[in-house]
């Protein structure tokens, strides 16, 4: 195991020495060093456009290219990494940690994380990765997860206040489906990117108790999703009640959004980052607000806030100028872009301490309420989380086909599903420490995800 790393990493690393050399006289003969910066954050697109565009104006020696793509990101960035040429600088995307074993992401350079800790908030920083670097911060401040519904299509319907319980939810989605005659519906749940069960299964029972570290308990050190076949149960509901848009299994984000926009949806789970949505990327033509996710009896656990927020930049190692990528990546930290998104409500909140109390747009009011933490907390995006490598369908994968195939057996499907984690994660643990990598900061019998009050945090 130990030879077969060695000498991918060294592969690999020979590959990004001599791209990167390659780029410098690439750099020289056109005057510019070109930096492509690839996400899928469509909400921000117009206002990152414009700080790329005076960045450009700025910087006469480099040329930063923006892409912003759809759901399927993730499939674009790995076929990118297979034809070594990915983006300079990108988003998250499950795999990483393979290529990173390879030598093919960045870490961060010693300079940066100095500048990190002095500046920016502890929870955007988080834990370095099992080889003590790290490789990426958070871009925005945390995010709350909460249920948006359409206060406009609620009167129509007679409906007086937002769903405390899934039962209540349940009954409100019937009625505005019943009298929606086929054009407007109670909920949306786009299906057609399995990872959106993440936030549709896994975070909205957080409230409940229902919650762990996406599938990982810490606590006992095993992977365990069995506690999220009650919401597998209510999802399966509301599509056997005709109340869900029209179909879950092919229905993308963006377009669930446009039509929660639109004015045809009566409820649909939403974060931080919607407000821009709403606000700019599909103004919505009605009334709407946000409120903690329903609970199945009462509270037991937290309402959910994504540490550190957004998931970070990371650059590819394979850069042909990494110099300029540097440079560009410490930009997309800087106040001046986290100002300018906050200011444009493209984010909630920022990382950086000098922003902390910076609110956004105040003439957009709608969404506000995704700024307010709602105590007891629950953190998303704590602990750390192992990843590893299993056989079969993963665990989006099976929620997903769960959620839609009422013929399967929820516990037995579950059960499998841990079987599968379970046994991959013990694999994990033996090939990390044969590379001396750190697994023991997996395990944490102390865990405590819940923050009961500000101060506490």
């Amino acid at each position: 195991m130990k030879k077969l790393i060695c000498s991918l990493l060294a592969g690999v690393m020979a590959l990004g020495m001599l791209s990167g050399c390659g780029g410098s006289e690439e750099a020289t003969k056109d005057g510019k060093a070109k930096i492509m910066i690839v996400s899928s954050e469509r909400s921000s697109q117009k206002v990152m456009q414009e700080l790329i565009d005076g960045f450009n104006a700025s910087h006469p020696d480099i040329e930063v290219q923006y892409e912003c793509k759809d759901d399927t990101v993730g499939d674009y960035l790995k076929t990118t990494y297979t034809s070594k040429n990915p983006p300079d600088i990108h988003i998250s995307f499950s795999g990483m940690d393979s290529l990173r074993l390879a030598g093919m992401i960045r870490p961060l350079p010693d300079d940066f994380m100095e500048w990190a800790r002095e500046n920016v908030i502890k929870d955007a920083i988080g834990d370095p990765d099992l080889d003590g670097k790290y490789y990426s911060i958070g871009k925005s401040g945390g995010a709350a997860a909460k249920l948006a519904y359409n206060k406009d299509l609620f009167a129509e319907c007679g409906i007086e206040a937002p769903p405390k319980t899934f039962a209540e939810m349940r009954e409100i989605a019937k009625i505005i489906t019943e009298k929606g005659n086929g054009v407007k519906y109670g909920f949306a749940l786009p299906l057609k990117d399995a990872v959106f069960t993440r936030y549709y299964v896994m975070i909205p029972g957080c409230p409940s108790g229902l919650m762990n570290r996406d599938g990982f308990d810490p606590a006992t050190d095993k992977f365990d999703y069995s506690i999220y076949g009650k919401m597998v149960g209510f999802l399966r509901e509301l599509i056997a009640d005709g109340s869900v848009f029209p179909t879950p299994y092919t229905l993308d984000n963006d377009t669930a959004r446009a039509q929660f926009a639109e004015g045809n949806v009566g409820m649909i789970y939403a974060h931080g980052w919607d407000v821009a949505v709403y606000n700019d990327q599909f103004p919505a033509k009605c009334d709407w607000a946000v409120v903690d996710y329903p609970v199945f009896d009462e509270l037991k656990g937290g309402h959910p806030f994504g540490v550190g927020g957004t998931t970070g930049w990371y650059m590819s190692a394979l850069s042909k100028y990494p110099d300029a990528q540097y440079e560009v990546f410490k930009w997309l930290y800087s106040e001046e872009v986290q100002k300018r998104l906050l200011e444009t409500n493209s984010i909630s909140s920022a990382t950086l301490k000098s922003l902390a109390d910076v609110i956004t747009n105040s003439e957009k009011k709608n969404g506000a309420e995704f700024a307010t933490r709602t105590y007891p907390l629950f953190k998303t995006d704590w602990p750390k989380r192992p990843s590893p490598t299993i056989e079969g369908d993963d665990d989006y994968t099976t929620l997903k086909n769960l959620i839609l195939d009422p013929t399967l057996d929820i516990d037995a499907e579950l059960s499998a599903l841990n079987d599968r984690y379970n046994k991959g994660y013990e694999q994990f643990k033996i090939d990390k420490t044969e590379l001396g990598e750190d697994v023991s900061q997996y395990y944490k019998p102390d865990v405590d995800y819940i923050v009961d009050s500000p101060e506490d945090e």
